[in-house]
């Protein structure tokens, strides 16, 4: 299982070092501008603690095919 999360504001690839570097734990790594989490743990983790925009935020859940929207 994966999700892809995608940032659509500025300087995506620079907070997603910050967190990946932040949170350890979460085994995440970048491709192409994108985060990649590897399990539904680590998906938690950054829902827990993303300080970003959610409405520029987006989740991709690769195992079921569909969005994941955060309110």
């Amino acid at each position: 299982m994966q999700y892809i999360i995608l940032y659509r504001g500025d300087a995506s690839d620079a907070k997603f070092k910050s967190w990946i570097k932040n949170n350890p734990t979460a085994r995440a790594r970048i491709v192409d501008n994108r985060l990649t989490l590897p399990d539904y743990q680590a998906l938690g983790l950054f829902q827990l603690s993303w300080v970003e925009e959610w409405n520029l935020t987006v989740i991709w859940d690769s195992w079921q095919r569909r969005h994941i929207v955060i309110e």
